[in-house]
């Protein structure tokens, strides 16, 4: 019975530690007025999502998306986006993440993520599995 409990507390941290990451990223990447948010965005995603969503560039061109998957638009209101912010666990390591972009617009935009912890315990986005542009199809072993 104890080692069922562990489990139990076990798995409902590491929900609580994946959630809190999420609202940092939506913190730091959405309220931050910063011109390379590069290193930012490399700091919460697995390095295929990172390579997913920004591919590298020939010099001179340009191969970013032309919106933001991780808001499903280009515009927002970082003050409305933070504040309506709301997370919640779906199953396993998948989580739907919920906000309004501007504040006389009360529609809501949702997007679903997978995280992973990595070799140092950090929680990483690996997938953004409600965008067909930028989803990553598991790979069979």
């Amino acid at each position: 019975m104890g080692i069922t409990m562990l489990k139990a507390q076990n798995k409902d941290n590491d929900t609580q530690k994946a959630i809190v990451t999420l609202k940092e990223f939506y913190k730091v990447i959405y309220d931050e007025v910063l011109d390379d948010k590069e290193p930012l965005f490399k700091k919460y995603l697995s390095k295929e999502l990172y390579h997913k969503v920004f591919p590298p560039s020939p010099p001179g061109e340009d191969n970013s998306p032309g919106y933001d998957p991780f808001i499903q638009g280009q515009d927002y209101e970082a003050k409305t986006l933070n504040n309506s912010l709301k997370i919640t666990h779906i199953e396993g390591n998948i989580y739907k993440v919920c906000f309004v972009l501007f504040s006389e617009d009360k529609k809501k935009t949702c997007v679903d993520l997978q995280l992973k912890k990595n070799g140092q315990g950090k929680y990483m986005i690996i997938n953004i599995l409600s965008d067909k542009n930028f989803y990553i199809k598991p790979k069979r072993n």
